[in-house]
């Protein structure tokens, strides 16, 4: 069994996927066209990882990466709430937020860390987003990559929140 990436749906509403510059684009309307919402389409993506691009496969890493890095607080409670569920598809993931009043203070302490990370780039970003985003609908990280299309005319508040996620 793949260790479980709970956090990965949240971090996938931050991780590339903007249009026109979305490096996933491609690999998301070939293989996972009937992926409905993040939970959905980062299962489906993973599954395929050897048919993805360099490209996609290097912002979906990077997604992955920081989920490993916190998702091990919740091992255990996957294992304890979770355990008939079959892994894919994002169905650990949304087991997990049905029983998140039952989590442990670990796997706890992990998702309210990432709500506050993204409260910050949310508050820090919300005037580039205005400017440079406007346009841009929300959800699968669109508004993520076009922030990281705009780097460089950020707001410095805006860079730094970022860079701490």
């Amino acid at each position: 069994m793949k260790r479980p990436l709970w956090l990965a749906a949240i971090l996938l509403s931050l991780a590339p996927a903007a249009l026109g510059e979305d490096p996933c684009a491609d690999e998301v309307s070939r293989i996972c066209p009937r992926g409905r919402g993040d939970l959905q389409l980062l299962g489906c993506l993973r599954q395929h990882e050897s048919e993805l691009s360099q490209a996609c496969k290097g912002d979906l890493d990077e997604v992955l990466a920081k989920a490993r890095s916190i998702s091990a607080d919740c091992e255990g409670d996957v294992y304890g709430l979770c355990k008939d569920v079959q892994p894919g598809e994002g169905r650990v993931a949304e087991c997990l937020k049905r029983n998140e009043s039952h989590l442990s203070q670990s796997c706890q302490s992990a998702f309210n860390s990432w709500r506050l990370q993204q409260m910050e780039i949310t508050s820090a970003c919300a005037g580039d987003v205005g400017t440079f985003c406007k346009n841009v609908p929300q959800g699968g990280g669109r508004i993520w990559s076009c922030l990281k299309a705009h780097r460089k005319d950020l707001s410095s508040s805006c860079r730094s929140a970022m860079d701490k996620l």
